[in-house]
């Protein structure tokens, strides 16, 4: 797998889907962000459109463009890799060719080496890879999550993995049901130290446990993301402000 390097960002500019002033904001959060992909900010930021953006840089590239929303996505190529590192890495295999040897892989960011290398290790297989966009990958890996559940060991580990690239969250759902229960139990009244807490997780087995209370973040999240992008739409906040507070891990 080779091709000519391009610069994304200088891509975006060249092909006016980027503006100057956009791309200096962009920079800034970028920095306060710890080297993050300048690339995905302006597409979080909604200064540059992911799908338009996916196209041209498949074409610049020379790889082909897949667009997941048409993709039937084999489930034997898309359990190859945890889905863990699919979030981190930005991607999303969907077929196996040449008797499950190659693995075919959408990616948002093709040229992300670290990327390539960890999917590789993982799945052990040679890989030929496609582009997609951040949001046709997220739409993917959400739906599967919600299908799914917690199924791969990484979700299910105690411990918080090491982030794949500088500026990943890396959110671990078993400390966050610990955190959860003890903030529950915390709130409790003091009168029934004895009494089991009236709450419907703890009586399910492990697994449901863990995927209902994936089902509570994900929502939590869009809502959460609706309510900033409602936010920033009246002016009571900025996207700086945003990247500001969870940069420094403000509430």
């Amino acid at each position: 797998m080779s091709f000519s390097r391009v610069d994304p960002i200088h891509l975006a500019v060249r092909e006016g889907l980027l503006k100057d002033a956009d791309l200096a904001r962009a920079r800034e959060v970028q920095q306060r962000q710890g080297g993050a992909s300048l690339a995905r900010i302006c597409v979080d930021m909604g200064f540059l459109d992911d799908a338009v953006f996916a196209n041209a840089l498949a074409r610049s590239l020379n790889l082909p463009r897949s667009d997941l929303r048409q993709i039937v996505i084999a489930p034997e190529a898309f359990g190859r890799v945890p889905r863990s590192v699919l979030e981190a890495v930005a991607a999303v295999p969907f077929q196996l060719r040449q008797d499950g040897k190659v693995l075919l892989v959408a990616m948002a960011d093709p040229q992300d080496e670290r990327a390539l290398l960890r999917l590789r290790e993982v799945s052990g297989l040679q890989l030929k890879v496609t582009v997609a966009s951040y949001r046709e990958i997220e739409a993917i890996l959400e739906e599967r999550a919600a299908k799914e559940g917690p199924t791969d060991p990484e979700l299910r580990a105690q411990s918080v993995r090491e982030p794949t690239h500088p500026g990943e969250a890396i959110f671990d759902l078993a400390a966050i049901g610990r955190e959860a229960a003890a903030m529950e139990a915390a709130q409790s009244p003091a009168a029934a130290p004895t009494t089991a807490a009236p709450a419907v997780l703890p009586m399910l087995p492990e697994p449901e446990r863990l995927k209902a209370l994936q089902k509570t973040v994900s929502q939590s999240s869009k809502a959460l993301r609706a309510a900033l992008d409602l936010c920033v739409e009246k002016g009571f906040l900025s996207l700086e402000d945003i990247a500001t507070a969870m940069k420094r891990g403000d509430p």
